[in-house]
């Protein structure tokens, strides 16, 4: 009898369960190293227990990982804005002030429109966008989640927890 009960995080989905992969991790970090790497290798014989779990086929995988990769670029672009800049803009500023120094400050540029869907629109128009912000909203909570289940035994961050708990309502 296992020592544990496994399952995935909410939102990700496998051809194996995660009672059948979980063991497999553990032994791979108490055999050697628990890595990518040593889990695909795990999975590589076709009589592996989570073979199903992987893309074998090349050329549908590097397309995954290019799709995977570009997913990772939009996500990962901002935008710098300095104070003046966005002063300029909001026409708070008199001429004399524009030679100081300015501060910047990064937003993130791009954001995914949806769980299931694949379109990233600039974060303005998210937030203009009823059903696009309701998605926004709804990851910053499930990023809230998962923040608070990896740092919750970290005390020097129970003011910040309590916080998102709270707004989480839990």
């Amino acid at each position: 009898m296992a020592a544990f009960t496994y399952k995935y995080r909410g939102g990700y989905n496998s051809s194996v369960s995660a009672d059948i992969a979980g063991p497999i991790c553990q032994r791979l970090h108490d055999e050697q190293i628990l890595t990518p790497e040593n889990l695909v290798n795990e999975a590589r014989a076709e009589d592996s227990p989570i073979h199903s779990a992987f893309e074998w086929n090349d050329t549908v995988a590097a397309e995954k990982y290019r799709c995977e990769q570009a997913r990772l670029m939009i996500a990962n672009i901002v935008w710098i804005k300095s104070d003046i800049q966005t002063e300029r803009q909001l026409k708070l500023i008199a001429e004399s002030e524009e030679k100081k120094e300015p501060n910047f400050s990064e937003e993130r540029a791009f954001v995914s429109t949806g769980e299931h869907n694949h379109r990233y629109v600039p974060i303005a128009v998210a937030l203009t966008n009823e059903e696009w912000r309701e998605s926004l909203l709804k990851a910053a909570k499930r990023d809230m989640i998962s923040f608070i289940a990896k740092y919750r035994r970290l005390k020097e961050l129970d003011n910040i927890i309590n916080d998102m708990n709270n707004f989480l309502g839990a």
